[in-house]
């Protein structure tokens, strides 16, 4: 997810992407280089504290080594007073522009809960440099011989546990547009989309029905909203490097109005499974489709090397009762995974 994320800030932003790594020199460090990341190579300040400690259920050496890189952040930079600091799992939708209101320490978005304010996840942060870095000593004191224990309190494991524990009165409100969760549904407003828990390679097995070792954790996030979690793997396709037919399993390549009837073409992959029809969303409802054909997409077949797994359709949607702009989604029978369009993301038929 790493390369969407640079792809997306570099497409969508300003900013100045670095990378804080440790460990040996991996292929992706090649990739980062080459697409202009800076790269810092780091050993986390509290590495000693780390081996110092036992793997349990609910921490590991190998994660928090990685996951502690991040308090470093006040010592690694020395020239701006605030930073942006964000996971890997992102993709930036838009421009980011610092707010207005400066945090203290910091300023973060809430963890699982939209509204929960008590809680917060440190996947995206502005960071207030000088002022963390006068903190880090504050920081070991509290947490000295406890790394591993921090879960008990309910407050986090690894260093967002130490920063919800020690700082659960002195943090500020970040916007949750800058850390968007797709369980949290379909924000058209979001800057940066967070995909905390199930990552996108997750999502599309389980709204494609395999959920072969898969947590349950993860197919209850995506239970909690599988139209927008379809909706943000669409997003996420623009900056994989893999086929499309990997992601998807079908594409919206047509559209027409014909009298009171939007007609939609496209294809599916079926994988030898009976598809008798799609849902369509008009405007946001769910519209009535007044006929669905199968239809012969050879030149598609070939093009994806799909042979007898897909299926080219045309669906037919009274639109008689909808007022123009129409914007349309399409989803499958069941609405467990959308059909990206070709003809563009926010698609309007104008009448």
């Amino acid at each position: 997810m790493i390369k969407a994320a640079v792809l997306s800030a570099q497409k969508y932003t300003s900013l100045l992407p670095h990378c804080i790594y440790y460990g040996q020199d991996a292929a992706i460090m090649g990739w980062l280089r080459d697409h202009d990341v800076r790269i810092i190579n780091r050993t986390s300040s509290f590495i000693d504290e780390i081996h110092a400690t036992a793997d349990n259920g609910n921490w590991t050496k190998a994660i928090a080594t990685g996951a502690y890189l991040r308090l470093d952040i006040p010592i690694i930079e020395v020239e701006d007073e605030y930073v942006l600091y964000t996971d890997c799992d992102v993709l930036f939708t838009e421009n980011f522009s610092a707010p207005e209101d400066r945090p203290e320490y910091f300023s973060a978005a809430p963890e699982n809960e939209i509204d929960n304010w008590s809680f917060f996840n440190t996947g995206v942060m502005v960071i207030n440099v000088p002022a963390m870095r006068g903190e880090m000593q504050r920081i070991r004191t509290e947490t000295r011989g406890r790394l591993n224990g921090l879960w008990k309190t309910g407050r986090g494991t690894y260093d967002q546990g130490i920063l919800n524990e020690t700082f659960k009165d002195a943090w500020n409100r970040l916007n949750p547009i800058y850390n968007w969760k797709p369980y949290w549904g379909v924000n058209p407003d979001a800057k940066i989309i967070h995909f905390h828990g199930p990552k996108p390679a997750h999502i599309f097995k389980i709204i494609s029905n395999n959920t072969d070792r898969i947590p349950s954790l993860y197919q209850n996030m995506v239970a909690r909203s599988p139209v927008s979690m379809s909706h943000y793997l669409e997003v996420f396709d623009e900056f994989n490097t893999r086929n499309v037919q990997v992601m998807y399993r079908g594409f919206i390549d047509g559209f027409s109005v014909s009298g009171e009837n939007l007609v939609i073409g496209g294809w599916i992959c079926v994988n030898g499974r009976s598809v008798d029809g799609l849902k369509v969303y008009l405007n946001g409802c769910l519209a009535v489709c007044d006929s669905f054909v199968k239809i012969e997409r050879e030149h598609v077949a070939n093009k994806f090397n799909l042979s007898d797994t897909m299926l080219g359709f045309e669906v037919r949607v009274s639109v008689k009762q909808t007022k123009y702009p129409i914007h349309f989604s399409v989803f499958s029978s069941d609405a467990r995974f959308r059909l990206p369009s070709s003809l563009g993301q926010d698609l309007t038929v104008a009448n």
